[in-house]
């Protein structure tokens, strides 16, 4: 009998799992940024973000010819990326996300460089 609670109990776990990951929202997409700096300038950026495996993300940004690249997971409802130029040195940084109800990534950020917090919004234009 212990058993068969117990399997049943587990088959209940796998289910709200399962059902929890196929709710959860897909991040993919092509953004348009815009950045406040934590010293007030604000930067603007086209980013893409691709879904590599799962619940892992992948981003590139781009602002003129300067790109940074992000490795990220999504858990509950926030986007959590990590985030270094692309040529590498000067600055690594991390970031949360999370949706406004509105489509948008409404997001804080800390970078070596600074060790202030930044904002950033990620509006969607496409797939």
């Amino acid at each position: 009998m212990r058993r068969l609670a117990f399997a049943v109990a587990c088959g209940v776990a796998a289910s709200w799992s399962m059902a929890g990951e196929a709710a959860a929202r897909d991040y993919s997409g092509k953004y348009k940024s815009k950045i406040t700096l934590p010293n007030g300038d604000v930067v603007k950026a086209n980013v893409t973000i691709v879904k590599v495996d799962g619940s892992i993300y992948r981003s590139e940004s781009k602002y003129g010819d300067f790109i940074e690249l992000s490795m990220c997971f999504a858990e509950e409802d926030r986007l959590s990326c990590g985030f270094a130029p692309k040529s590498g040195g000067g600055y690594v940084g991390f970031s949360i996300y999370e949706p406004d109800g509105s489509g948008k990534l409404i997001g804080k950020f800390a970078e070596t460089s600074t060790q202030k917090l930044g904002k950033e919004v990620l509006t969607p234009v496409g797939k």
